[in-house]
């Protein structure tokens, strides 16, 4: 009979250790991300004014099938991704600490407690190659938009050289130095003023605070406050009475009754936008209302509700132009500034290595 060499023993009962170490780990990981999802999309479903008919529900998931499934599909991600700092009892932990917050804290942003839900520390050095923030020990990865991995790196200070606002520590902004010949790292510039309901706006003179309508007709324009209940009359043209409230009460103005009606949802493949019947429609569940320009360079105003596209797939910049990336890919642009680009998975092992995206521009 013949004997197995000791070394050949001692990797094949290594064997079904390795395979029940990965089944323990997508196990544990499964778990954690479920838990996660439910407690991220039930605190929004209890505590949103108005539950799952809050606006940003319905136009970001539009149920809470959608909602967990997109939740989870970046938690397991991000939690199998090489180098992360995430763990699964983290994410367990944090789960369970955002179930037990208040909806008052939850409303009002305040940060969960370290102590249940602690910082992230990656396990990748800074200047070696990365594609999310959590591999980093640092917690940044530095990376242009046009390029699928970037580099870990510290957020820099004030007047450091930057390319994008988030390159900057400290709620410092990425702008035009004096010389207009770089950027750099500063304090952000103080907002426009906006003029106050009841003073004048338009031409020259600066726009109305939110909430307000410049109402008027040539030189003699004043701030009205917005219209607030369905039902009553607007003018979409501003000449003679204000817009519908559509920042904080979701209304618009139908263009045939000229009364303040709810803003619809329409699906994927339904149309968005202006529609024939003069009202207006937003896509919900993610979706992207899609209104490519004609040879002219004009939009149509009805367009066509898409859905996130998949891996490789064309993604756009610009929501009117066409579709986002799915969750959880991401769209690397052909350029930096580019309208459009390629959904891409964000995985580290493809730092290096020519992408479909890289091909595609060379093109």
């Amino acid at each position: 009979m013949t004997r197995l060499r000791p070394c050949l023993l001692l990797a094949l009962s290594l064997v079904p250790a390795c395979h029940s170490s990965s089944t323990d780990n997508s196990a544990a990981f499964e778990e954690a991300c479920s838990l996660d999802a439910q407690s991220f999309c039930d605190k929004r479903k209890s505590c949103w004014p108005e539950g799952t008919n809050d606006f940003r529900f319905q136009r970001d998931w539009g149920t809470v099938a959608k909602c967990m499934d997109d939740r989870k599909k970046s938690c397991l991600a991000d939690l199998g991704r090489q180098g992360t700092g995430l763990t699964a009892m983290r994410v367990q932990s944090c789960a369970m600490a955002l179930g037990a917050q208040s909806c008052e804290n939850f409303l009002a942003g305040i940060a969960l407690p370290t102590s249940a839900c602690p910082p992230v520390v990656g396990k990748i050095d800074d200047a070696a190659a990365c594609v999310v923030n959590n591999q980093c020990k640092s917690n940044y990865c530095d990376r242009a938009e046009d390029q699928l991995c970037g580099r870990c790196t510290d957020k820099g200070g004030l007047g450091s050289a930057c390319d994008q606002s988030s390159d900057c520590a400290g709620g410092l902004s990425c702008l035009t130095t004096a010389d207009t010949l770089s950027h750099a790292c500063m304090m952000p510039l103080p907002p426009a003023a906006k003029a106050k309901l009841g003073e004048a706006c338009g031409g020259m003179l600066p726009g109305c605070d939110s909430g307000l309508t410049c109402v008027g007709m040539a030189m003699m324009k004043t701030c009205v406050a917005d219209v607030v209940m369905a039902g009553a009359p607007c003018d979409p043209t501003h000449k003679m009475l204000p817009d519908c409230d559509s920042a904080t009460m979701h209304l618009y103005c139908n263009r045939t009754s000229l009364t303040c009606e709810p803003r619809k949802f329409a699906a994927a493949g339904q149309p968005c936008n202006d529609l024939a019947d003069g009202g207006f429609a937003m896509c919900g569940a993610g979706a992207r209302c899609v209104r490519p320009k004609d040879a002219t360079g004009t939009r149509p105003a009805e367009g066509q509700c898409v859905s996130g596209v998949g891996e490789n797939a064309p993604c756009f910049r610009d929501g009117s132009d066409g579709p986002a990336c799915a969750v959880p890919l991401r769209c690397v642009y052909d350029a930096v500034g580019a309208p459009s680009g390629r959904c891409l998975v964000q995985e580290p092992a493809a730092c290096g290595k020519p992408t479909a995206h890289d091909a595609g521009a060379g093109g």
